[in-house]
């Protein structure tokens, strides 16, 4: 018995493309799921640095965009967390009395909220450097006079060195030499400290630690504060400070009778950067709150004690200084016995 068999035979080209198809489509899903993965992603680290730049952490954006250079930055925090570091270069150059860099940054810089008002603040300080250059030279050369000449041409120069009683001190010294009067020379001295004070101005950084009550197992509470203070420093009782003698052009003075004083110190501008737990369990109870308030108050006002302590030494050779400055043209030199 014969047989016909026949066989039928697929196209080679066809089995190929149907193999191809299916490689594709894994290789578009595989693509796909990575892809979908990676944008997941990096959305949340995208979001991590939405989150420094509205916490004012512009370096901390920044750095993290880096690590995403390819991801659109829809809300455009890259240009605006590098325009906040430059805002806050141009703030902490004014607040460091480097005001021609920061006249100079803010005419670089695109305009931005309160430009103006920071231009006119680097202009009147660039202004009140020169003013205050010439009258520090005037009082070095004697010219007392031209001291008042100046503060007069320049009404709007704020005198927080009180360099106008100064040379008023100087022109009463000046004439004491003159008449050669120790009594005379010696009212004049308690003149001068009366209108001499010393002002001083600080951002301050510290951290304080909370043991929380209520707990068995506390831990700390490490809370960074950031304050601004603000302590002035005189002589109250001017009048204390003892002349010992006068030797031709030598006057001996009792340095520990310049006793310097607090006449203020006050800590502003309290607040709570950041807080640290050394055990996550601790929460936030109301004794825990009303702990940490208590705490922060004790700190500000032992600040208001311990920086005005930590000056006194400061105001007191400032002091002594500027009594030796204002002798000096007069060719009087001053030993502090």
């Amino acid at each position: 018995m014969n047989y016909n068999l026949t066989v039928h035979k697929l196209p080679i080209y066809r089995i190929t493309r149907s193999i191809y198809a299916i490689a594709i489509t894994a290789l578009l899903t595989l693509s796909l799921t990575g892809c979908s993965a990676n944008n997941s992603e990096h959305n949340e680290i995208y979001q991590n640095a939405v989150a420094a730049f509205e916490g004012g952490n512009f370096a901390e954006a920044i750095a993290v965009l880096n690590t995403i250079p390819n991801h659109n930055d829809n809300q455009n925090i890259r240009q605006q967390a590098e325009k906040g570091l430059l805002r806050y270069e141009v703030e902490t150059l004014i607040r460091n009395g480097r005001y021609e860099s920061a006249a100079n940054l803010l005419r670089a810089m695109p305009d931005f909220p309160d430009a103006g008002e920071m231009r006119i603040v680097a202009e009147v300080g660039i202004q009140n450097a020169r003013v205050e250059r010439e009258i520090v030279n005037a009082l070095s050369a004697g010219n007392y006079e031209g001291v008042l000449d100046i503060l007069d041409l320049y009404p709007e120069f704020i005198d927080n060195q009180d360099y106008r009683g100064q040379a008023l001190a100087g022109i009463g010294m000046r004439t004491a030499s003159e008449e050669g009067e120790l009594e005379t020379l010696s009212q004049m001295l308690t003149e001068m400290f009366q209108i001499t004070s010393l002002e001083v101005e600080t951002r301050n950084r510290d951290v304080i630690t909370v043991v929380p009550g209520g707990f068995l197992n506390p831990g700390t509470i490490s809370i960074v504060v950031e304050f601004d203070s603000v302590v002035r420093l005189g002589v109250e009782n001017p009048e204390t400070i003892e002349i010992l003698r006068r030797v031709g052009d030598t006057v001996y003075i009792r340095e520990a009778s310049v006793q310097i004083d607090i006449l203020e110190s006050v800590v502003r501008n309290y607040r709570e950067t950041e807080r640290f737990r050394s055990n996550l369990m601790v929460w936030d109870t109301a004794e825990v709150t009303a702990q940490i308030f208590e705490a922060q108050q004790e700190h500000s006002e032992r600040m208001e004690r311990e920086l005005g302590e930590q000056l006194k030494d400061v105001a007191r050779r400032s002091f002594m200084n500027s009594f030796e400055a204002l002798m000096m043209p007069m060719g009087i030199s001053v030993v502090w016995e």
